[in-house]
């Protein structure tokens, strides 16, 4: 997507909303319920093996957020001249598949004539999304009869005759526009244009899958996301009871940025740590243990993770400080995947170490 000055629609929903896929959403049902060209753009574009005068006749109209029996509510769904749920379509920026997707929303579509499920989202995130998609398909029975990747875009038919289809934001866009330039249409530009302008804000503070290269050299947006997993870490191990602050703070140093927690019994400080990063192992993210209080010895903490020591390469690391001494735990980013998965990883591994510390130490 070109670039583009941000339009008044991206300021505001940066400045107001969380929820920017649900307001792209709405913006996308106004385009399609507002105009004829707009509307036959998008059948075109998902179902591309029906002739023109097919697309003629399935006349689709759109409506968002309808329930299905399994409480199943897809983004979009356009219905044909016969009521029927033809067309599916889930728009996504870099949110997580939920427990309906796909395989619910799929089962959703009749069998007994032209039906798609229509994924939209960022090209950026097609090579993690399509082989998740595919995946929750085959695990749910569902056999792929032909799969095809066209000008960047995806799409398989079943073989129940219901196709899978995964198209860029750019795509669509682009699509779109060209009918709206077709017809003369400058309201309609204009719209696309504001919903073009979301779509590039939102794309910009996205987490991307991380690569293993960036571990070596990172930039400043990458640091300020590495810090923000911190953040959403220990609000997940608190939501699990995992850990406590009890109301400890965050701590600001000048390479090092986290929180203090009760981790179990054990006294702990979750953060991400510049000078480790550099000289210990490649990652940002890491634990230090303290033991029953943050003055305490750490040596019962060292014996019940006694196995982590033994790893190679180490995943506990003694540093001799002063009498006591420091442990750390570096946890490891997981790459090539999008953020949830890297966040659930990075709570395995906490759970980890809280399963081995174990119960407080008697006395």
């Amino acid at each position: 997507m070109d670039p583009l000055k941000p339009t008044i629609l991206a300021h505001l929903a940066r400045k107001f909303t969380p929820q920017t896929e649900n307001l792209a959403t709405e913006g996308l049902l106004f385009i399609l319920s507002d105009s004829i060209p707009a509307r036959q753009a998008l059948t075109r574009l998902a179902f591309t093996d029906l002739l023109e005068a097919e697309h003629g006749r399935l006349d689709l109209r759109f409506r968002s957020q309808v329930a299905g029996d399994d409480d199943s509510r897809p983004d979009l769904i356009g219905f044909d001249t016969q009521e029927r749920e033809a067309l599916i379509i889930e728009a996504k920026f870099w949110a997580g598949l939920t427990s309906n997707q796909p395989v619910n929303y799929l089962n959703r579509l009749p069998n007994d004539g032209p039906s798609c499920l229509l994924f939209i989202a960022p090209s950026r995130r097609f090579e993690t999304l399509w082989p998740k998609l595919l995946e929750c398909c085959k695990e749910a029975g569902e056999s792929v009869a032909q799969e095809a990747s066209i000008d960047g875009d995806h799409r398989c038919r079943f073989r129940s005759g219901r196709f899978l289809c995964l198209v860029s934001w750019d795509k669509l866009l682009g699509t779109l526009d060209a009918a709206a330039q077709a017809a003369a249409d400058h309201a309609l530009a204009g719209d696309i244009r504001q919903l073009k302008s979301l779509c590039v804000v939102e794309d910009s503070d996205a987490f991307q899958p991380v690569r293993s290269e960036e571990l070596g050299m990172v930039s400043p947006h990458r640091m300020k996301q590495f810090i923000e997993l911190v953040d959403s870490l220990v609000e997940r191990l608190q939501d699990k009871e995992l850990a406590t602050k009890n109301g400890l703070k965050q701590a600001n140093t000048k390479f090092e940025q986290g929180h203090y927690v009760r981790l179990g019994w054990c006294c702990a400080y979750i953060h991400t740590d510049l000078v480790k990063w550099a000289t210990l192992r490649e990652t940002p993210i890491w634990i230090r243990l303290y033991g029953a209080t943050f003055e305490g010895t750490p040596s019962e903490v060292r014996q019940r993770l006694a196995t982590l020591e033994r790893e190679n390469p180490p995943r506990l690391l003694f540093k001799s400080q002063g009498a006591q001494g420091s442990l750390f735990v570096p946890l490891r980013i997981r790459l090539n995947c999008e953020r949830g998965l890297v966040l659930d990883d990075l709570y395995q591994q906490v759970n980890c170490v809280h399963e081995l510390l174990g119960k407080i130490p008697a006395g």
